[in-house]
């Protein structure tokens, strides 16, 4: 690999001192730039769990990791996420935030069914309205005298 054009004009170590880092840290650098890192080893065993099967395709990091685990490769939950997220193979399931969605056209429509749900009177539960004990939380009922 050609060393860059201003490693010739200045040299290794003006460019080390001025950037504050050891000559030798650059060197490692150099040495190592086109060599595979630790994710790129931990993302080939995650592609080889989402391939085992067509349905590890919906795991999540907490899934994965326990696969990871499993097969004795032990990593932190965060280094699982930065590793599938860098790699595109994040799978995100959003929930809605209600159990319903409703749309002006379904709430004007028409009631088919013609049945009133209004209340003729205030219904009141009677363990409300009779007189109670509370003995060891058991609620005892009292009669009336």
């Amino acid at each position: 690999m050609p060393p860059p054009q201003r490693l010739t004009l200045y040299g290794a170590k003006a460019i080390c001192r001025f950037l504050k880092i050891s000559e030798s840290g650059y060197y490692r650098w150099l040495r190592n730039q086109g060599k595979p890192g630790a994710r790129q080893f931990l993302l080939v065993k995650i592609q080889g769990i989402i391939s085992e099967h067509p349905d590890n395709k919906n795991y999540g990091v907490r899934r994965v990791q326990a696969a990871l685990a499993q097969k004795g490769t032990h990593v932190s939950l965060r280094t699982v996420y930065r590793t599938i997220s860098e790699a595109g193979l994040i799978h995100r399931h959003r929930r809605p935030h209600g159990i319903t969605k409703t749309d002006t056209e379904t709430q004007d429509r028409e009631n088919l069914i013609k049945r009133n749900f209004s209340a003729d009177k205030l219904y009141i539960p009677e363990l409300l309205t009779a007189p109670y004990r509370c003995l060891n939380r058991t609620l005892l009922l009292v009669e009336r005298t």
